[in-house]
């Protein structure tokens, strides 16, 4: 895939400079830092600054699609290198919460069929080698190691699968607090998130009281069986079981919400995912997620920013930017049918943010744009950027 890519650094701690470029961009110079996607340390040369990066709690890495397999194995490669070398122990990726405790006890076990496992997650832009890869490497990993990773989903818009994986933990558990948990959910519990909508499109304000409901009992049932289930499981499993039951909640809300609740229910979960875990976390999301302001839709409050209000300088993110190349997105074929298709997008001259990089003639390249003084980023400018859809360049340029 031809194309140019940039990591961009919207929070910066570093002082110490490594390995490093100097390049005109419009008219002015500007250090920029070329690194291999194979290379061991990759862009962590520059990264890495002592005591400012250990403080480091979050980081977030973005992508400017859904689908590019480069920005994947760059992402993996800079997991893996933060679990060697700064001591992250805890993945998290813009996926449902309740699909990702499977992946979870995968790589906790090592029981399983890795296909089976993978066949959990929803949503087509997670479920590739590349994602399968990684899930294998922290199974590995964990084997070799008395410290162990764990794999999250922090993401809530799937109202079943929390559900459903609290039934399947609790198939061969015969406590009273099953049956009782039974009985709640009985309503929904064979019903998908598709037919869950159709009854909601159906009964509308009726079926969504019932939704409401089955949220308050079922923390009701966690509050009157929280010792049984401690005592069962452990206070780090109940609390991992618990947590199902926070994002079936935020599910059921969704409705008729937008771009800002999603972020914002997504910023609670990474917050208690990290307060549970007490460990440093990655994160894996589009840009669109982990920036902490979107110029193009200043009323929007991205993920990003909650973590930042949170967390301050030791909340850290990485967006990537591309001028052309190839990726998998779905796109409309007709009126009733969308089809998931290798697209290709081209130089586009109006994407003002990428055409100065192209001039470089790098591959990919590192750019720190908060010690930058350059007059290009003071500006708002265009990049390619979509999630699952794919439309034309015009559409993709924001």
């Amino acid at each position: 895939m031809k194309y140019k890519l940039v990591i961009s650094i919207l929070v910066v701690t570093c002082n110490n400079l490594f390995s490093q470029t100097s390049v005109t961009l419009k008219g002015e110079q500007e250090t920029i830092y070329p690194f291999e996607t194979e290379s061991e340390r990759l862009y962590f040369d520059w990264l890495k600054n002592g005591k400012d990066f250990e403080n480091i709690e979050v980081f977030a890495m973005g992508e400017a699609t859904h689908g590019t397999k480069d920005f994947f194995d760059i992402k993996v490669r800079s997991f893996q290198y933060l679990v060697k070398n700064e001591n992250f122990k805890i993945f998290g990726i813009e996926a449902s919460y309740g699909e990702c405790n499977y992946i979870n006890d995968y790589i906790q076990s090592g029981i399983g069929n890795i296909d089976s496992i993978m066949n959990y997650i929803n949503f087509w832009t997670w479920r590739t080698e590349e994602v399968k890869e990684l899930v294998i490497w922290m199974k590995e990993y964990n084997q070799r190691h008395t410290e162990k990773l764990k794999f999250y989903g922090f993401d809530m818009q799937e109202s079943f699968i929390p559900l459903k994986y609290l039934d399947d933990i609790f198939c061969n558990d015969t406590n009273t607090y099953v049956a009782a948990f039974n009985e709640i959910v009985k309503p929904i519990i064979q019903k998908n998130d598709y037919e869950i909508g159709l009854l909601i499109k159906k009964e509308g304000q009726k079926f969504k009281d019932t939704l409401k409901a089955i949220s308050k009992q079922l923390y009701q049932w966690s509050e009157k069986y929280k010792n049984d289930i401690i005592t069962k499981y452990s206070l780090n499993k109940f609390r991992q079981l618990h947590f199902n039951l926070i994002t079936f909640e935020q599910a059921i809300n969704r409705y008729n919400k937008q771009f800002n609740y999603r972020d914002s229910c997504m910023a609670v979960n990474v917050i208690e995912i990290q307060s549970m875990e007490n460990e440093k976390i990655f994160l894996w999301a589009h840009n669109g997620h982990v920036n902490k302001l979107l110029p193009y839709a200043k009323s929007l409050k991205p993920l990003g920013e909650h973590l930042h209000e949170r967390f301050k300088m030791k909340y850290y993110s990485v967006g990537f930017v591309f001028s052309e190349g190839s990726f998998r997105a779905l796109e409309r074929v007709n009126k009733t049918k969308i089809e998931l298709k290798v697209v290709t997008l081209p130089v586009y001259s109006k994407n003002t943010f990428t055409k100065a990089f192209d001039e470089t003639g790098l591959r990919q390249f590192f750019i720190d744009l908060q010690a930058s003084n350059n007059s290009l980023f003071e500006k708002k400018l265009r990049a390619y950027s979509l999630g699952s859809m794919f439309r034309n360049k015009k559409k993709c340029s924001i």
